[in-house]
């Protein structure tokens, strides 16, 4: 049934990939290299931190994806957008952090802060976050696996959070 993946040189976690030994390559650390805003990957994070991270920002207040997790749990909460528009705040919040690190632009710090209390804010006492089963349809949480997108929308802020630790020493 089950493959004993050690046996095959995985190392247990979803980072650690493969032992050196068994790999020809490796992902590089963050301070084995650095971008320019010459080089065409430098560019791109340029053109996100000036034109795709105010746009985010604009679209994620205008669609309420915000204010989903703003008013979680107050007499204010009235979903907005899809029943997986918790992904839009949690995986933009990866790229925030991302460009963040890449760019040495401070811009957005501000409007992190706030997606990251407005996170915490709809966090449920047993660690539960998501605003349209957990507001709209707490009777059905965890019973749509299939297509309700809880664990995808756990999926982005697992890799937000990772993506805020490798890059940041102060992560809240």
């Amino acid at each position: 049934m089950g493959t004993n993946t050690m046996k095959k040189g995985f190392i247990d976690g979803p980072v650690k990939v493969l032992r050196k030994e068994l790999v020809k390559t490796e992902p590089i650390g963050l301070n084995e290299f650095k971008l320019t805003d010459q080089s065409w990957l430098g560019k791109r994070q340029v053109i996100n931190a000036e034109k795709t991270i105010p746009h985010l920002i604009e679209q994620l207040v205008k669609t309420g994806a915000l204010a989903n997790f703003q008013n979680y749990g107050t007499d204010k909460f009235e979903f907005k957008g899809l029943w997986f528009a918790d992904h839009d705040v949690k995986k933009s919040l990866e790229g925030f952090f991302w460009n963040q690190n890449f760019v040495g632009n401070e811009a957005f710090s501000a409007f992190i802060q706030e997606c990251t209390d407005a996170l915490k804010n709809a966090q449920e006492p047993d660690g539960y976050l998501n605003t349209w089963f957990g507001g709209v349809h707490p009777d059905k949480k965890f019973s749509d696996f299939a297509s309700g997108h809880e664990m995808y929308n756990a999926g982005h802020l697992i890799q937000s959070a990772i993506a805020q630790n490798r890059v940041s020493e102060n992560a809240p």
